[in-house]
């Protein structure tokens, strides 16, 4: 238990760390808490400067919650702050980065960002396609650059087409000879 003293009375009493971890703990009875409510303190809005009422325990800085949500939205940014906050957001450092257990989805969108969009296809070498796409090489879905290529959209299919009719719940399939599909 900690000891700590009341803003009421100023004695001396215990309070377990969870009391004060949730925001509790200020008074040594429920007589000096009731006390607490009938004592105001004058303060000033730190945004608007008005002048509003609040108890001990409130630790109030501001006279509503619109003027807090002003005074700490409202907080002006330079490019140069703004860039460094997305810089130390992204990637390995975001809070919601998964390494390598990422969807589908979400491991190609992270590969075009890394890569950018492709323009030309490695297969054909066709440049007037509609439509590229990034396809993986191994087919495992790493996060690993060197294994994704870029493909026109016809290229990408017959590749997957390829590999399903040659891998086979991942063990490769034989022909009626008994050769392996290639």
């Amino acid at each position: 238990m900690i000891a700590r003293n009341c803003i009421i009375c100023n004695k001396e009493f215990k309070v377990f760390p969870y009391t004060i971890k949730n925001g509790n703990g200020f008074y040594c009875s429920s007589k000096c808490q009731f006390e607490s409510m009938r004592k105001t303190l004058l303060l000033t809005c730190k945004y608007c400067n008005k002048k509003f009422k609040s108890i001990p325990a409130d630790k109030a800085k501001y006279c509503s919650q619109s003027c807090a949500k002003k005074a700490l939205i409202g907080i002006p940014r330079s490019k140069e702050t703004r860039l460094k906050i997305s810089v130390n957001l992204t990637g390995k450092k975001s809070y919601i980065w998964k390494g390598d257990n990422v969807g589908y989805m979400a491991l190609h969108e992270w590969v075009r960002k890394q890569l950018g969009t492709p323009s030309v296809c490695v297969g054909c070498g066709n440049t007037k396609a509609k439509r590229y796409e990034w396809s993986n090489i191994s087919q495992e879905y790493k996060r690993d650059i060197l294994d994704w290529e870029r493909l026109c959209l016809s290229c990408h299919k017959k590749k997957d087409t390829e590999y399903r009719n040659t891998y086979l719940n991942g063990f490769r399939i034989k022909d009626s000879i008994g050769r392996f599909k290639s």
